[in-house]
């Protein structure tokens, strides 16, 4: 079994956050939770919040995620000036800086939201943000959630168990067919273990599901390869 080094954790960075959620409050679910790419605490104020911060932290193209950005300047339909706060503020391995509004689709068309999302958009600086995207949770399937779940809690395992990462890596080096999580779990004789390290591969970059799996949610039966060398190390 692994053997956790104390010596070895570093406490997360702080929250960016320029608003904090209330500590409490009725019918919400708040809270942080540790972006471990780059170890830096975010936080949330909904549970569907909290699961597009999953997404986010799941995305290799992702390089740098701001929870709570400052807010934004605007003027409305009616000409007076408002500010708006992004829930988050993502930053694209491509250089992009995507501002993002997280709202239940029902609260979306209830309130036409996405007029006034337009309408900020249209205001806010490029120094700011590229571009402006609006997450409900019609954008998210059940199965998209809970794989970039298991992403993260496998990831936190990251240098924990190396021996059965390696054991994946050298069942998998060098090999360009597709390999059922199950075998490698079998040939590896690890186990549970195993499929940890095979979810951490793929949080890492070094194991892609095929493509035929990317709407399904990860389990021993998904399909996975080996991602090409160039592609991994994005």
């Amino acid at each position: 079994m692994p053997i956790h080094n104390e010596n070895s954790w570093t406490p997360p960075l702080p929250t960016r956050a320029t608003r904090l959620p209330p500590l409490r409050s009725r019918g919400s679910c708040r809270g942080a939770l540790t972006d471990t790419r780059r170890n830096r605490t975010l936080v949330y104020e909904s549970r569907l919040k909290r699961n597009v911060a999953l997404m986010l932290i799941a995305r290799r193209d992702v390089v740098d995620i701001h929870d709570q950005p400052p807010a934004v300047l605007y003027v409305d339909v009616e000409g007076k000036p408002r500010q708006h706060t992004f829930d988050f503020l993502a930053v694209l391995a491509d250089g992009r800086k995507i501002a993002i509004a997280v709202k239940p689709a029902e609260k979306v068309e209830h309130s036409r939201f996405d007029e006034k999302l337009a309408l900020i958009a249209a205001q806010t600086p490029k120094s700011f943000a590229d571009a402006a995207a609006l997450w409900t949770d019609a954008h998210m399937s059940r199965s998209a959630v809970a794989n970039a779940e298991l992403l993260h809690s496998a990831s936190r395992d990251i240098g924990l168990d190396d021996q059965a990462d390696e054991a994946v890596r050298d069942i998998v080096r060098n090999s360009t067919g597709r390999w059922k999580i199950a075998d490698i779990v079998s040939r590896s004789g690890l186990a549970g273990r195993a499929f940890r390290a095979v979810i951490r591969l793929i949080f890492l970059g070094e194991l892609t599901l095929a493509d035929e799996e990317r709407d399904q949610r990860v389990d021993y039966e998904s399909i996975v390869v080996a991602t090409p060398l160039c592609e991994g190390a994005r």
